[in-house]
């Protein structure tokens, strides 16, 4: 069933933006070697934690019938896959840094795509400081669908209706204040760097 206040149409074109958007990470030269894993139906998750969040947001902020910018979409995407984290490294002998962010690039790259901002200009530091910020995120208020899909194997059966809490409140407030400057921000590309290795995995 969609969430409540979305069609399953509108569910559908949102899931299929996300597995399209996980296939470009997964099939990307910096990671297609690391045999990342995801679950069959995990767009359709992303989906509905995307519309279930958007929806409890514009109760809060927004007049009946308001669209979301595109600051808010971005926030809201890169909420939605931070909070569901769907990326999976098989692991591997060596792990090089970036790759212990794929779920925050992910949410970085999809968010930025959709206010045209180059994130991937930025220097790699200055990344891993919003990647870092990005994995301290919390969204309990979404527990109850990962729960639901985890039983039924990716499915969301129930209609859906959150609220957030205050500290969900204030981190999509924060991650949208992000984006509306970088939607007005312009950079130049910087220096690649060797990626170094940081860990082992036994």
């Amino acid at each position: 069933m969609p969430v409540v206040g979305k069609t399953a149409a509108e569910l559908d074109a949102r899931a299929a933006y996300f597995l399209k958007m996980i296939e470009r990470q997964t099939a990307s030269a910096a990671f297609s070697h690391l045999q990342l894993t995801y679950h069959s139906n995990v767009h359709n998750v992303l989906a509905h934690v995307y519309f279930a969040m958007s929806e409890a947001y514009k109760a809060l902020f927004l007049n009946p019938g308001t669209g979301t910018d595109p600051t808010k979409q971005a926030a809201l995407t890169c909420a939605a896959i931070c909070a569901v984290n769907p990326l999976r490294p098989i692991p591997t002998e060596e792990v090089v840094e970036e790759h212990l962010y794929i779920n925050q690039m992910l949410a970085m790259r999809c968010a930025c795509s959709i206010i045209e901002h180059p994130v991937y200009l930025r220097s790699f530091d200055e990344q891993r400081r919003i990647y870092l910020l990005l994995q301290r995120c919390r969204f309990p208020s979404i527990d109850a669908i990962l729960n639901e899909a985890a039983t039924n194997n990716g499915e969301i059966k129930t209609s859906l209706s959150i609220k957030l809490t205050q500290d969900e409140e204030k981190t999509l407030k924060g991650l949208i204040a992000l984006f509306v400057a970088y939607q007005e921000m312009k950079i130049e590309a910087q220096p690649s760097r060797v990626k170094a290795v940081v860990k082992t995995v036994v």
